[in-house]
């Protein structure tokens, strides 16, 4: 009898120590690895052990034995509180997990597809080059409020080039003048600038005094005191009331030296910064504005008229 009742108290600790389903060896019996064919190890501590085709999982975290034996996760769905979900960074979206930050057929939401030569960058779809940042796509070589990454900013003088905040030079005109000064419409005209040091160009800038109207920058090399070799430009920007630094296309090394500051404007009520005293070297030509800048410049005329300075100027860095 008291055998009997000391085998009957081990049979209890065995299923208390051990998953539910497990056998104890029996007396005389050899075990391998010190446990019994078919035992699994103990769950760790706080967790619930159900048997699943013989083996001990958690059915509260188990991807392929989710909220129940043989309930599996698709995909890169995972197991929580014992149902499937996609985790953190993505969204259900067909019965898949995508991430709609990236996924150019989910882009920031379920079933925004981004068209034809655009990519899916930050949730937006975005060109190439472009960044998808807070919605909206930059360039992070040259934002200066985006600067290498959607987090990073330009304070100060400094400015975004090749992806960092430097230190910049603006040349020309950069100090606003109180009055303003009309230009017409589609002709290519600007004056001389001079670089005192060798320097790259980062950015064209104004100081424009009215709304509304388009504009674009084109400098060139100086040939023979006229605009000679084309040598860097801006997109088409909308110019709006103060100080404006619009990106140069490609960002390139200057050597120090004279240069011509050419800017084009599609409305005739474009008003940029203008002081009519210490009158300058203007040059111009008849162009269109949405045309391809001439290269080289082309015959020119002599503004003879002209002889004030525009609020125009370059931002340089080292």
């Amino acid at each position: 009898m008291a055998g009997s009742i000391a085998w009957g108290l081990l049979v209890g600790v065995g299923v208390v120590a051990g998953c539910v389903g497990s056998d104890p060896a029996l007396p005389g019996t050899s075990q391998e690895d010190g446990g019994a064919a078919g035992d699994t190890a103990a769950p760790d501590a706080g967790t619930t052990c159900t048997p699943c085709e013989g083996e001990c999982v958690d059915l509260m975290t188990s991807a392929t034995n989710c909220g129940a034996c043989g309930s599996a996760c698709a995909g890169r769905e995972l197991c929580v509180g014992g149902s499937c979900t996609c985790p953190s960074s993505e969204r259900a979206c067909n019965g898949a997990c995508v991430d709609v930050q990236s996924s150019s057929d989910h882009c920031g939401e379920c079933g925004r597809r981004c068209a034809a030569g655009t990519t899916c960058t930050g949730g937006t779809c975005c060109g190439d080059g472009e960044r998808g940042c807070g919605g909206a796509c930059v360039d992070v070589e040259t934002s200066d409020t985006h600067c290498g990454s959607c987090d990073e900013s330009c304070t100060g003088t400094t400015v975004c080039a090749s992806a960092n905040c430097k230190a910049a030079t603006r040349v020309g005109n950069a100090a606003p003048f109180p009055q303003g000064g009309s230009f017409g419409q589609n002709f290519l005209i600007g004056s001389k600038v001079t670089l005192a040091a060798g320097a790259t160009l980062a950015k064209f800038g104004v100081v424009t005094k009215a709304v509304g109207a388009r504009m674009r920058f084109a400098l060139y090399s100086d040939d023979a005191d006229s605009p000679g070799q084309l040598l860097a430009s801006s997109d088409p920007f909308t110019m709006a009331i103060g100080t404006q630094e619009i990106p140069a296309k490609a960002q390139i090394s200057l050597a120090a030296g004279t240069y011509w500051l050419m800017f084009i404007t599609d409305v005739s009520s474009a008003s940029i910064g203008y002081e009519n005293t210490g009158g300058e070297v203007w040059r111009y030509a008849n162009r269109t504005f949405n045309g391809a800048f001439s290269d080289p410049f082309g015959p020119s005329a002599l503004a003879a008229a002209t002889t004030g300075k525009a609020n125009t100027f370059l931002v340089v860095v080292d």
